[in-house]
Protein backbone atom coordinates (compact mmCIF):
# COMPACT_ATOMS: atom_id res chain seq x y z
CA UNK A 1 0.00 0.00 0.00
CA UNK A 2 1.36 3.39 -0.97
CA UNK A 3 1.10 6.20 1.52
CA UNK A 4 -0.18 9.28 -0.27
CA UNK A 5 1.14 12.61 0.95
CA UNK A 6 -1.17 14.53 3.22
CA UNK A 7 -3.27 17.05 1.32
CA UNK A 8 -1.92 20.58 1.41
CA UNK A 9 -3.91 22.61 3.87
CA UNK A 10 -5.11 25.96 2.60
CA UNK A 11 -3.62 28.84 4.56
CA UNK A 12 -5.89 30.42 7.14
CA UNK A 13 -6.56 34.08 6.49
CA UNK A 14 -3.77 36.35 7.72
CA UNK A 15 -4.54 39.13 10.15
CA UNK A 16 -4.48 42.77 9.09
CA UNK A 17 -1.31 43.25 11.13
CA UNK A 18 0.39 40.35 9.37
CA UNK A 19 -0.57 41.81 5.99
CA UNK A 20 1.10 45.05 7.06
CA UNK A 21 4.24 43.15 8.05
CA UNK A 22 4.28 41.43 4.63
CA UNK A 23 3.91 44.73 2.79
CA UNK A 24 6.59 46.30 4.99
CA UNK A 25 8.93 43.36 4.30
CA UNK A 26 8.25 43.65 0.55
CA UNK A 27 8.94 47.41 0.69
CA UNK A 28 12.13 46.67 2.66
CA UNK A 29 13.30 44.35 -0.15
CA UNK A 30 12.31 46.73 -2.96
CA UNK A 31 14.01 49.65 -1.20
CA UNK A 32 17.09 47.53 -0.70
CA UNK A 33 17.03 46.55 -4.40
CA UNK A 34 16.74 50.23 -5.32
CA UNK A 35 20.17 50.80 -3.79
CA UNK A 36 21.67 48.42 -6.36
CA UNK A 37 19.74 50.09 -9.18
CA UNK A 38 20.98 53.52 -8.10
CA UNK A 39 24.55 52.22 -7.93
CA UNK A 40 24.23 50.79 -11.42
CA UNK A 41 22.68 53.99 -12.83
CA UNK A 42 25.34 56.15 -11.16
CA UNK A 43 28.14 54.54 -13.16
CA UNK A 44 29.98 53.82 -9.92
CA UNK A 45 32.30 51.35 -11.62
CA UNK A 46 32.79 53.32 -14.84
CA UNK A 47 36.06 54.72 -13.53
CA UNK A 48 38.72 53.79 -11.01
CA UNK A 49 40.43 50.53 -10.27
CA UNK A 50 37.44 48.36 -11.23
CA UNK A 51 36.60 49.96 -14.59
CA UNK A 52 37.69 46.84 -16.49
CA UNK A 53 35.15 44.82 -14.58
CA UNK A 54 32.17 47.22 -14.74
CA UNK A 55 30.13 44.83 -16.92
CA UNK A 56 30.68 41.86 -14.61
CA UNK A 57 29.87 43.91 -11.53
CA UNK A 58 26.71 45.15 -13.24
CA UNK A 59 25.65 41.55 -13.93
CA UNK A 60 26.22 40.64 -10.27
CA UNK A 61 24.29 43.75 -9.21
CA UNK A 62 21.31 42.76 -11.32
CA UNK A 63 21.47 39.21 -9.96
CA UNK A 64 21.28 40.67 -6.45
CA UNK A 65 18.32 42.86 -7.48
CA UNK A 66 16.50 39.74 -8.74
CA UNK A 67 17.11 37.95 -5.41
CA UNK A 68 15.82 40.94 -3.45
CA UNK A 69 12.69 41.10 -5.61
CA UNK A 70 12.21 37.36 -5.03
CA UNK A 71 12.31 38.16 -1.31
CA UNK A 72 9.58 40.78 -1.79
CA UNK A 73 7.47 38.25 -3.67
CA UNK A 74 8.04 35.63 -0.96
CA UNK A 75 6.79 38.06 1.69
CA UNK A 76 3.63 38.90 -0.23
CA UNK A 77 2.93 35.27 -1.16
CA UNK A 78 2.52 34.45 2.54
CA UNK A 79 -0.52 36.72 2.86
CA UNK A 80 -2.18 36.46 -0.58
CA UNK A 81 -3.98 33.55 -2.22
CA UNK A 82 -2.74 33.88 -5.79
CA UNK A 83 -1.12 32.94 -7.98
CA UNK A 84 -2.22 29.33 -7.84
CA UNK A 85 0.93 28.10 -9.63
CA UNK A 86 2.94 28.90 -6.48
CA UNK A 87 1.84 26.11 -4.12
CA UNK A 88 1.91 26.44 -0.32
CA UNK A 89 4.99 24.18 0.11
CA UNK A 90 7.02 26.39 -2.25
CA UNK A 91 5.83 29.52 -0.43
CA UNK A 92 6.91 28.00 2.88
CA UNK A 93 10.30 27.07 1.45
CA UNK A 94 10.82 30.60 0.06
CA UNK A 95 9.83 32.46 3.21
CA UNK A 96 11.90 30.27 5.52
CA UNK A 97 14.84 30.53 3.14
CA UNK A 98 14.60 34.33 3.08
CA UNK A 99 14.33 34.41 6.87
CA UNK A 100 17.34 32.12 7.25
CA UNK A 101 19.50 34.30 5.00
CA UNK A 102 18.59 37.49 6.83
CA UNK A 103 18.92 35.89 10.26
CA UNK A 104 22.33 34.48 9.39
CA UNK A 105 23.52 37.81 8.01
CA UNK A 106 22.14 39.64 11.06
CA UNK A 107 23.85 37.20 13.40
CA UNK A 108 27.13 37.89 11.61
CA UNK A 109 26.54 41.64 11.97
CA UNK A 110 25.90 41.23 15.69
CA UNK A 111 29.04 39.14 16.17
CA UNK A 112 31.08 41.76 14.34
CA UNK A 113 29.50 44.59 16.36
CA UNK A 114 30.19 42.71 19.60
CA UNK A 115 33.79 42.14 18.57
CA UNK A 116 34.23 45.83 17.77
CA UNK A 117 32.57 46.81 21.03
CA UNK A 118 35.18 44.76 22.90
CA UNK A 119 38.24 45.53 20.78
CA UNK A 120 37.71 49.01 19.34
CA UNK A 121 34.42 50.69 20.28
CA UNK A 122 35.48 53.88 18.51
CA UNK A 123 34.82 52.18 15.17
CA UNK A 124 31.13 51.77 15.99
CA UNK A 125 29.18 54.65 14.46
CA UNK A 126 25.54 55.59 14.25
CA UNK A 127 25.63 54.57 10.61
CA UNK A 128 26.99 51.10 11.45
CA UNK A 129 24.36 50.65 14.17
CA UNK A 130 21.68 51.69 11.68
CA UNK A 131 22.99 49.07 9.26
CA UNK A 132 22.72 46.38 11.92
CA UNK A 133 19.22 47.56 12.89
CA UNK A 134 18.14 47.58 9.22
CA UNK A 135 18.99 43.90 8.80
CA UNK A 136 17.56 42.95 12.19
CA UNK A 137 14.27 44.58 11.17
CA UNK A 138 14.25 42.62 7.91
CA UNK A 139 15.04 39.37 9.70
CA UNK A 140 12.32 40.02 12.29
CA UNK A 141 9.71 40.72 9.61
CA UNK A 142 10.59 37.64 7.59
CA UNK A 143 10.74 35.55 10.77
CA UNK A 144 7.24 36.65 11.75
CA UNK A 145 5.96 35.84 8.26
CA UNK A 146 7.68 32.45 8.21
CA UNK A 147 6.37 31.36 11.60
CA UNK A 148 2.88 32.62 10.84
CA UNK A 149 2.73 30.95 7.44
CA UNK A 150 3.84 27.65 8.93
CA UNK A 151 1.16 27.86 11.60
CA UNK A 152 -1.54 28.90 9.17
CA UNK A 153 -0.78 26.15 6.61
CA UNK A 154 0.38 23.32 8.85
CA UNK A 155 3.15 22.50 6.37
CA UNK A 156 5.80 20.02 7.48
CA UNK A 157 9.06 20.76 9.23
CA UNK A 158 11.09 19.13 6.49
CA UNK A 159 10.32 22.01 4.16
CA UNK A 160 11.44 24.45 6.83
CA UNK A 161 14.74 22.60 7.21
CA UNK A 162 15.25 22.55 3.46
CA UNK A 163 14.57 26.30 3.28
CA UNK A 164 16.72 27.18 6.28
CA UNK A 165 19.68 25.05 5.16
CA UNK A 166 19.17 25.21 1.42
CA UNK A 167 18.86 28.97 0.93
CA UNK A 168 22.26 29.88 2.43
CA UNK A 169 23.91 26.99 0.57
CA UNK A 170 22.24 27.96 -2.71
CA UNK A 171 23.19 31.62 -2.26
CA UNK A 172 26.76 30.62 -1.46
CA UNK A 173 26.95 28.49 -4.60
CA UNK A 174 25.44 31.27 -6.66
CA UNK A 175 27.97 33.77 -5.34
CA UNK A 176 30.78 31.38 -6.27
CA UNK A 177 29.49 30.07 -9.59
CA UNK A 178 28.27 33.36 -11.11
CA UNK A 179 31.57 35.21 -10.58
CA UNK A 180 33.47 32.17 -11.91
CA UNK A 181 31.39 32.23 -15.10
CA UNK A 182 31.87 36.00 -15.41
CA UNK A 183 35.62 35.57 -14.83
CA UNK A 184 35.80 32.91 -17.54
CA UNK A 185 34.07 35.40 -19.85
CA UNK A 186 36.65 38.04 -18.92
CA UNK A 187 34.10 40.24 -17.15
CA UNK A 188 35.59 39.80 -13.68
CA UNK A 189 39.12 39.10 -12.44
CA UNK A 190 40.01 35.41 -12.42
Amino acid sequence: MINAPAPVKRAAAPTRGLRRVAWAAAAWCVGFAAVNLIQDASGRFDHGALVDYAAGLAVMGWLVVALKLLGAAAALLTVHEGPRWVPAPLRLLLIWGAFALLALYSAGNLVEAGYLLITNPGLITGRSLGYVAFFLAGAAAFGALAVSYRRRTGQGRRLIIVGVVGAPVLLGLLLVVAPAILAAAGLLPG
